[in-house]
C-alpha cells in the first residue's frame, strides 16, 4: 500500500484524505504514552498495555540522549528528563499544567543535587516554549507530538546548529509531511505508531522516500488492523442479527399466511349461510304465495278462516327469513370491514399481482392509519 506524499495540508477540498482519517480513529484506541506518563511508569494507572507502550516509548527516547549537552524534554513529563540530566545534560522540560508540573518536580526532587539543580521545568504550550526564546538544544525529545505545520516550525525553533528531534508516537500522515522537509535518519514502528529521529531545515534525499513509505506503510497497515478487526466484528455481529430478522420476519409471514387463511374460510362459511338464508326466503315466499293463492274468497268460511292462517303463517316464515337474511348479510360485511381481512386481501393481491406488490407498502400505511387500502 503506497500513500501519497502531503505537505502537512489536506486535499484541495480542504479535507484529508479517508485512510488519514482511519488511522487517526484507529490511533484513538491506541494506549495514549500522553496520559500521565510518570504514573503509568509506576504502575499506577492504565492497563498493562498502556503501562508498556509508556516505558517502552521512554526506553526509546532515553537511548537518543547525548552524554552532556542541552536537552528539550516534551511530552514525557520528566520521565526522559530525568535520564538526561544523569548524564550530565543541562535539561529544560515542558509540561501542560499545574498537576504535570507538580509531578515533574516531585520526579526531579527525588534525584540527588546536582542532577536536580540540571533540570527546568517549564508550563506551557510548545508554541509559548518557542516564542520565550530559543534554548537551543541539542536533541529535543517529543512523545506522542503533534507535528503538523505549526508543531514541527515551533520544534525547529528549539533546535541550536546540528540539532535534532527524536519524536515516538508519531502518526503515519504526520511523517508523510515531515518527510517532505526534515532529513530522516532513522524510522522504526511500535504499538502502532512511528519513531523518528530527524534534523530539520535539511532537504531529504530522493532515495529516503522509498524507505519512509514502507515505515508509513507499515504504521498504517498496523493502526487499521484494530479498526478493521472491530468492523468486520461489528459486521458479523449486524449479519447475525439480520439472519434472526430475516428468520423472525419468516415466521410471522406463516402466522399472518395462517390468519388470513383462517379468516377466508370464516368469510366462505358465512357467504354460505347467507345463501341458505336467502334459500329458505325464497321458499317462504313461494308458500305465502300459494297461501295468498289458496286464500280466495271460497264459500265455506271455514276455509277462509283456515287461508288466512295459513296466510299469516307464511308471512311470520318470511319476515323471520328475512331477519336472518339481513343479519347474515350485515355480519358479513362487519367480517369484510375488518383491518386483518383487508390484510389478507392486500398480500394476496401481492401475491397474484407485481403492481399490487409496489403499492403494498402504502395501501399497509393507509390501512394503518385507520383508511381503506
Amino acid at each position: 500500500m503506497m500513500l501519497p506524499a502531503a505537505s502537512g495540508a489536506g486535499d484541495a477540498d480542504g479535507t484529508p484524505p479517508d485512510w488519514r482519517a482511519a488511522v487517526d480513529a484507529a490511533l484513538a484506541r491506541q494506549p495514549d504514552p500522553r496520559a500521565d506518563v510518570p504514573a503509568l511508569l509506576a504502575g499506577e494507572v492504565g492497563a498493562p498495555a498502556e503501562r508498556a507502550s509508556a516505558a517502552a516509548a521512554v526506553d526509546w527516547l532515553a537511548a537518543q540522549l547525548p552524554t552532556g549537552g542541552r536537552v528539550v524534554d516534551l511530552g514525557s513529563g520528566g520521565a526522559v528528563g530525568v535520564t538526561a540530566a544523569r548524564r550530565g545534560a543541562d535539561v529544560l522540560v515542558l509540561v501542560p499544567d499545574a498537576g504535570a508540573r507538580r509531578a515533574a518536580e516531585a520526579a526531579c526532587d527525588a534525584e540527588p543535587g546536582d542532577v536536580g539543580d540540571r533540570i527546568e521545568i517549564r508550563e506551557g504550550t510548545l508554541t509559548e516554549l518557542a516564542a520565550s526564546g530559543p534554548p537551543a538544544a541539542d536533541v529535543v525529545t517529543a512523545l506522542d507530538p503533534s507535528l503538523d505545520a505549526d508543531g514541527r516550525a515551533a520544534t525547529a525553533t528549539l533546535l541550536g546548529p546540528d540539532g535534532r528531534v527524536a519524536a515516538a508516537g508519531v502518526a503515519p500522515h504526520d511523517l508523510i509531511a515531515l518527510a517532505g522537509e526534515w532529513a530522516i535518519d532513522e524510522h522504526a514502528v511500535a504499538h502502532a505508531r512511528l519513531r523518528v529521529l530527524a534534523r530539520p531545515g535539511v532537504k531529504p534525499p530522493s532515495s529516503a522516500d522509498a524507505a519512509v513509505d514502507a515505515a508509513v506503510d507499515a504504521a498504517v497497515d498496523a493502526t487499521l488492523a484494530p479498526l478493521l478487526a472491530d468492523a468486520l466484528a461489528e459486521a458479523q455481529a449486524e449479519t447475525c442479527e439480520l439472519r434472526v430478522a430475516a428468520e423472525q420476519a419468516v415466521l410471522d409471514a406463516e402466522d399472518r399466511d395462517w390468519t388470513v387463511a383462517a379468516a377466508q374460510q370464516r368469510v366462505a362459511d358465512a357467504e354460505q349461510r347467507a345463501r341458505d338464508e336467502r334459500r329458505r326466503a325464497d321458499r317462504a315466499e313461494r308458500r305465502a304465495e300459494r297461501a295468498e293463492q289458496a286464500a280466495a274468497p271460497a264459500p265455506a268460511d271455514r276455509a277462509v278462516r283456515e287461508a288466512e292462517a295459513a296466510r299469516e303463517r307464511a308471512m311470520r316464515d318470511l319476515e323471520r327469513e328475512r331477519s336472518r337474511r339481513r343479519a347474515a348479510e350485515d355480519k358479513l360485511e362487519r367480517v369484510r370491514q375488518r383491518r386483518w381481512w383487508r390484510l389478507g386481501e392486500l398480500l394476496a393481491a401481492a401475491r397474484r399481482s407485481p403492481r399490487a406488490l409496489l403499492r403494498l407498502p402504502v395501501d399497509l400505511a393507509r390501512l394503518a392509519r385507520g383508511g381503506r387500502a
